[in-house]
């Protein structure tokens, strides 16, 4: 009774703090800044905000980007009486600072407040042989909405409405409403989180008569060209962004009917298929049957294909035998494995026979050759805890991937195999093509936004490097896909959420056609054998196949259960011990006594091994916006 107590009161707690917080919220309704360059570039600066706040708050923030916190200076915070927007007897609040944010004190609940902060911004405005520039960002990105934002820049009293030219960076609704003698004059209704204002004020340098003068590396009039074409595609920005989602629906819809053409073809063409019976199946040779299950990509696993292979045509023989003695003491180890010998001349047999036998077998005597099973294995579970030990596994593993490397060129060599699954060329081209158009579409969207020139320029490098490597790489549709989600990734940097939107879904449906497109082109009659093994693979796994039938023909249908890796699944049929089934056939015996897993589980090992150190060592804080808020 004490615990549910307890658990009702913890429960009831979160219920009250979340619906409390739920509660809470605020508005800027309007700031009015003033701020005054002085004649050594410093930039004193006055802001009033007027705050609604819907239940308590502690008080008021101003947060501030790294670089201008790093030259502000004399910040102070002041609470306005209600009915003075400015000045007046204003009461100093108190303030702490946390890295580039100010909390103002000034305990409030379901009221109207107007907070006024000062500070100081050292060397904002710069002097050059021919001119003074004034370029700082009152709100680098504003985390809040602001309901309207005025702001007034006044410049040395010797400046003159025509010698000031004054230009704005935003892609918001804000404007520069007016240029009078010494002074420029910001305006914009609702000012939305998110945006940032950036004010660019050149005048004459003889205003900043107590400030340092700076080396001109460009002339005023270069300077003023380029302002003038920044303002041109910040004036175009809206036209061009909706250029661009117009580009992507239209790419969107031609995708997005691809995919709809290629479900409806790979749906149409599977009804279509035939199906071979499991007595035809059953009559395939053990590597056709691995062949055409893993599509032409064999894994050290599949060697197991080519082993039973050589055993079915009588080739070789096989015997259950002790293992090696480093497996004996480990647990996780079979006590047995099973021995293969070939006797007999190796020139006789086809070519991939012939590898099989070179690169496994070991001779013993004259056209005698003996194979054991847990050759294949790594280390065992000891031998990973001596790291000095590793190094000749890893060179092992190295020799078998080349092995399987090469026995699996030597098995697609082969004429019946030839034809059964090739390269989609289809592919290839339909992902540079998708590629192509993304990226295109990408920098045309970045170019639209007006993103910085360094931002812009690394990413036409960056994807025209990938888009370059795509003509050898496009096959993958690893690659593809994740060369799309770069794209994706890159597009999120930009400020129009709808573009943004518009073309993440563009990107999705070129990932799913990109998905239902085949890798490797299946002839038709290996379309029909591929889905006739995958409906007798799960034959093999679900029912009893072996119930009234010979031995003989248990023992081939066991080779293809351990062809499909079903052999566990298919053993628990056979009623009967490891033991008593060696004698009747070590096939059978085999997938009873489960000595198929270790030697490639044991690969695995070294891995884990490696790995078992590692930790977590946590994220990094989120900083806050730039702007005024609240706490």
């Amino acid at each position: 009774m004490k615990h549910s107590f307890f658990f009702f009161m913890f429960i009831a707690f979160f219920l009250v703090t979340g619906f409390s917080e739920a509660g809470k919220s605020f508005s800027i309704e309007r700031a009015d800044i003033r701020a005054t360059v002085k004649e050594n570039g410093d930039l004193s600066v006055e802001e009033v905000y007027r705050y609604d706040f819907k239940g308590s708050f502690e008080g008021a923030t101003r947060s501030f980007s790294e670089e201008t916190a790093s030259r502000l200076k004399n910040f102070k915070a002041y609470l306005l009486p209600d009915h003075r927007r400015k000045g007046g007897q204003a009461i100093p609040l108190k303030t702490k600072k946390e890295d580039g944010t100010y909390f103002a004190y000034s305990a409030s609940k379901d009221e109207t407040k107007n907070v006024m902060f000062r500070y100081v911004i050292e060397d904002a405005a710069q002097k050059f042989e021919d001119t003074s520039i004034l370029i700082h960002s009152f709100y680098q990105k504003a985390n809040t909405d602001f309901g309207r934002v005025k702001i007034e820049v006044r410049l040395p009293d010797s400046v003159k409405a025509r010698d000031i030219h004054a230009f704005l960076r935003e892609k918001g609704n804000g404007k520069i409403t007016k240029v009078n003698d010494s002074s420029v004059t910001y305006e914009t209704g609702l000012y939305r989180a998110g945006t940032g204002s950036e004010l660019r004020i050149y005048f004459p340098q003889s205003a900043l008569k107590e400030a340092v003068r700076h080396p001109s590396y460009q002339t005023k009039d270069e300077l003023l060209k380029e302002e003038r074409d920044e303002a041109k595609r910040y004036a175009e920005r809206d036209e061009r962004i909706a250029g661009a989602e117009r580009m992507i629906l239209i790419f969107s819809g031609i995708v997005g009917f691809m995919v709809i053409m290629a479900v409806m073809l790979s749906f149409l063409k599977k009804r279509r298929r035939a199906m071979l019976s499991f007595e035809e199946l059953e009559s395939f040779d053990p590597v056709l049957v691995a062949f055409l299950y893993k599509k032409g990509r064999f894994t050290d696993r599949d060697l197991l294909a080519g082993l039973l292979s050589l055993y079915q045509r009588g080739l070789v023989t096989m015997q259950k035998v002790q293992a090696e003695e480093r497996f004996l003491d480990d647990p996780k180890a079979p006590d047995d494995t099973y021995e293969f010998e070939f006797s007999g001349s190796k020139a006789d047999l086809p070519k991939p026979d012939q590898l099989l036998i070179e690169k496994l077998f070991e001779q013993t005597v004259s056209d005698t050759y003996m194979f054991r099973l847990d050759s294949l294995s790594g280390p065992t579970e000891e031998e990973c805890k001596h790291k000095e030990q590793l190094g000749k596994y890893e060179r092992k593993r190295i020799i078998l991937q080349n092995v399987v490397q090469k026995w699996t060129e030597s098995v697609r060599q082969a004429p019946e195999f030839r034809e059964l699954f090739q390269e989609n060329r289809w592919l290839r081209m339909l992902s540079l093509s998708l590629l192509s158009v993304h990226t295109g579409l990408l920098l045309f969207i970045l170019y639209a936004d007006v993103v910085h020139q360094a931002g812009f320029m690394a990413a036409c490098v960056i994807f025209g490097f990938a888009l370059s490597a795509g003509i050898v790489l496009a096959k993958s549709k690893l690659y593809t896909i994740l060369f799309l989600a770069g794209l994706f990734l890159a597009s999120v940097f930009t400020d129009s959420v709808h573009t943004i939107l518009y073309y993440g879904i563009c990107v999705g449906l070129s990932i799913l056609l990109i998905a239902f497109i085949p890798a490797v082109k299946e002839s038709r009659y290996a379309s029909i054998c591929r889905r006739s093994i995958l409906s007798w693979r799960n034959h093999l796994r679900k029912e009893d196949l072996f119930s009234g039938r010979s031995l003989s023909q248990n023992e081939k249908t066991m080779i293809f259960a351990i062809v499909l890796e079903v052999e566990d699944e298919s053993a628990v049929w056979l009623n009967q011990s490891a033991n008593r089934l060696d004698y009747a056939s070590p096939v059978l015996g085999m997938a009873a006594a489960g000595c198929l897993h270790y030697p490639f589980y044991s690969w695995q090992l070294p891995d884990s091994q490696q790995h078992a150190g590692a930790y977590d060592a946590g994220g990094s804080g989120a900083g806050g916006g730039d702007g005024a808020g609240a706490f």
